[in-house]
């Protein structure tokens, strides 16, 4: 049905209402002016409620599904994914205020990812993405041809939590600052790319499940049980 004609009944039925016609009556009235494209039953008596109610307005109200807010919603979710990619859909959802439903849809169809080993990851990189992977992977090859195996040796492969514990990512920068103050480099790792950084998809994932729920008395006894793991 046309908006237009759609707004005409409103008003139409505004008008009557105003004139304290019934809502039947209006509605037999519709069907004599707008016959098959008249409002159902339902629409005009929500619409002779909302103005007996008071109100003004015959344009519909701001929904979810409008587009303003559903651009919000988007950022919104789009942000909470690029500070933690571990965060989980419900987690989304409640941050959010969407249903946990709606929340898994945008990530997996309007971005377009995945899960892999607990973090979200894009099923395709983007153009940038892609531009930005070839960089770093070519800095690392110059790297190496520079210092050679050494290069390689001198290398420590981690993931986020062995330098923040349980902290969001976005809280490293404190630690990157201590890094850089100690004189230790950092690589910057490719995009996305699991192929490029096993351990960090595939082995560390795997180590840390074992180790949860564990304590230990001092470092010594969680180095032997991280080697007994790794053997």
């Amino acid at each position: 049905m046309q908006r237009e004609i759609i707004e005409k009944q409103r008003v139409v039925i505004q008008f009557l209402q105003s004139l304290d016609v019934s809502p039947s009556k209006t509605l037999i009235q519709l069907k004599k002016s707008f016959g098959d494209q008249t409002l159902s039953r339902t629409a005009v008596f929500e619409w002779h409620r909302r103005f007996n109610e008071g109100r003004e307005s015959t344009s519909d109200d701001e929904r979810c599904g409008r587009p303003a807010l559903v651009a919000k919603k988007r950022e919104m979710v789009k942000s909470m994914l690029d500070r933690d990619r571990r965060v989980s859909t419900r987690e989304v959802a409640e941050e959010c205020d969407i249903g946990v439903a709606t929340a898994y849809k945008l990530i997996t169809e309007e971005f377009e990812m995945t899960k892999v080993c607990g973090r979200w990851l894009p099923r395709l990189l983007d153009d940038n993405q892609m531009k930005d992977r070839v960089n770093k992977s070519l800095n690392f090859l110059r790297s190496y041809r520079r210092e050679g195996d050494i290069f390689l040796q001198r290398i420590i492969t981690t993931d986020e939590t062995w330098f923040q514990g349980n902290a969001p990512a976005h809280r490293a920068r404190y630690t990157e600052l201590e890094l850089d103050v100690l004189g230790i480099g950092r690589l910057e790792p490719a995009p996305y790319s699991p192929g490029l950084a096993p351990l960090d998809f595939v082995l560390f994932p795997a180590v840390k499940a074992q180790l949860r729920g564990i304590r230990f008395d001092d470092l010594e006894s969680l180095r032997c049980h991280v080697q007994t793991i790794m053997s």
